[in-house]
């Protein structure tokens, strides 16, 4: 493939063809070639100029020139590589022990996406935490046991529950274990609501958007940080052209009040510290306090289910 210098007009007649930057791994490879090669010989302000007329963010721009240089691609069949510039990219950012290891369990292939390639790239950074399951155990004593006894019991209990890698954990089911279960309930059931309401917002958002987040499905989006969630979410009514408010918050309960409502309450409710969480609930309460969107009765009805400590 020639990629010596050519004009603005060549290079957009190739992006103008059917799939943008290519249908194929092959494809996309050779189109980010020619952005590399243009991206080596045209003036900044030219390059400025085209990315302006052809709608192309400098990021992917950024992305397809890496993609061109990575020495790891060009050694790979691309018939085996995946068939968007922005799986390939996943790829490209890899270090060397996860390109090898992705590699070896075929996570390089020509149906990955950038999400599957990312989500495993993550879990590969953190290490597979070990599945655990929790058993609750009732053992009735037909006579009471002195402290002696008792110890000596927990011991031969633990010897059979470590055959099958377990430990036990004598003790009563106090009013703190039971508070903190029901708020995790609680958070589990704003969560499995959340990430049905936060998917359509991921879905529809631009791919730039999720890229610059590294957010793709409405999972993600729940989890993150409240920062996180407000930015994502006040970035995404900009690009659909919504009316935003000067406060960020009163932008998103304008459009999204069981949304914002419903992660506010997640967001109190996950936290396993207790000043967060009171801080948390504080915020909750000056958040129904303040819009009266939460005084009608389908709000109502969201409070009672998934904030119920304000009902």
């Amino acid at each position: 493939m020639d990629t010596r210098v050519f004009s603005p007009a060549a290079l957009c007649d190739v992006l103008n063809q059917p799939g943008r930057y290519g249908k194929t791994a092959a494809k996309v490879l050779e189109t980010c070639a020619l952005v590399a090669a243009a991206d080596a010989s045209w003036d900044p302000q030219e390059i400025r100029d085209f990315q302006d007329t052809e709608h192309i963010h400098e990021k992917v721009w950024a992305k397809l020139v890496a993609i061109a240089k990575d020495e790891r691609l060009k050694k790979v069949d691309p018939s085996t590589l995946p068939k968007s510039y922005t799986a390939l990219y996943a790829l490209v950012v890899m270090t060397q022990p996860e390109w090898d290891a992705a590699l070896q369990q075929d996570v390089i292939n020509q149906d990955a996406s950038s999400r599957s390639i990312l989500d495993w790239t993550r879990k590969f950074r953190l290490g597979t935490p070990p599945d655990h399951q929790e058993v609750t155990l009732t053992l009735l004593l037909e006579r009471g046991l002195d402290p002696t006894q008792m110890s000596e019991l927990n011991q031969e209990l633990n010897i059979v529950s470590r055959k099958y890698g377990g430990t036990i954990s004598v003790g009563k089911l106090g009013s703190r274990v039971k508070a903190a279960l029901d708020r995790r309930e609680l958070a589990q059931r704003c969560f499995d609501r959340l990430k049905v309401l936060l998917r359509d917002i991921v879905r529809h958002s631009s791919e730039d958007l999720r890229e610059s987040f590294g957010i793709f499905t409405g999972g993600e989006l729940a989890r993150s940080s409240g920062k996180v969630f407000t930015a994502f979410v006040v970035r995404y009514l900009a690009e659909k052209r919504c009316s935003l408010l000067p406060n960020d918050e009163d932008s998103i309960v304008e459009h999204y009040p069981e949304h914002y409502l419903v992660y506010s309450a997640y967001a109190a409710y996950q936290s396993n510290s207790t000043i967060g969480r009171m801080r948390n609930e504080r915020h909750l309460r000056r958040l129904c306090g303040r819009h009266s969107v939460y005084l009608s009765p389908e709000m109502k009805e969201v409070i009672q289910t998934y904030a119920p400590d304000l009902a």
